[in-house]
C-alpha cells in the first residue's frame, strides 16, 4: 500500500449517512458520503532529495457504509469504511503521480450518545491515498488517524 515514509495528513471532513434497507445479521447498514473540503499532506518528495512538500487538495467519497452495534443505552460500537476521490494542487505524491488519487479508509470507533440528537464519536483511522496505477508512479500514502467527531441526527 502506501509507501511514502514519514508523511503528515490533516483533513477536514464531513459525512452524510442515512439507514439503507441492508442489514449484516441483525445491525443495520447505513450509507454514507464523505466531503472532505480541505486535506493537507506535508510529506518528504522522493524527486527533490526527500525535501519536504505540502500539498493541499479536496475529495469526495460517495461510496461508504456505517454499521453501529450498542453496548448499553449511552455507548456503541462503530465501524465504517468508504472510498472515493481526491483532486490535489499538484501532482502527487512525486513529479511522475497524479493530481486526480483515489481513497479508501476503514474507522472502527466508540460512539457515545449524550441525548436523542447529538453523539459524539471516538476512534482509529485508516487512510490510503494512491492514482492506482494511473500514473508513471504510484507509491501511496496511508495514514493513521485517532479522531474525535460530533455526529447529528436529524
Amino acid at each position: 500500500m502506501g509507501k511514502t515514509p514519514d508523511s503528515q495528513t490533516f483533513a477536514l471532513q464531513f459525512n452524510y449517512g442515512w439507514r439503507s434497507k441492508l442489514y449484516l445479521k441483525s445491525t443495520p447498514i447505513s450509507y454514507l458520503v464523505n466531503f472532505t473540503p480541505y486535506i493537507n499532506y506535508n510529506y518528504p518528495k522522493r524527486d527533490e532529495g526527500s525535501k519536504r512538500d505540502v500539498v493541499i487538495g479536496l475529495g469526495f467519497s460517495p461510496l461508504g457504509f456505517e454499521i453501529q452495534k450498542k453496548l448499553n443505552n449511552k455507548i456503541g460500537l462503530v465501524l465504517n469504511t468508504s472510498g472515493g476521490f481526491i483532486l490535489i494542487d499538484k501532482t502527487f505524491p512525486t513529479d511522475k503521480g497524479r493530481r486526480m488519487n483515489y481513497t479508501f479508509s476503514l474507522s472502527p470507533g466508540l460512539i457515545f450518545q449524550t441525548n436523542q440528537t447529538l453523539f459524539f464519536l471516538l476512534g482509529y483511522k485508516f487512510h490510503h491515498i494512491s492514482n492506482a496505477q494511473t500514473g508513471s508512479e504510484n507509491p501511496g500514502i496511508d495514514s493513521n488517524f485517532i479522531f474525535f467527531s460530533t455526529q447529528l441526527t436529524l
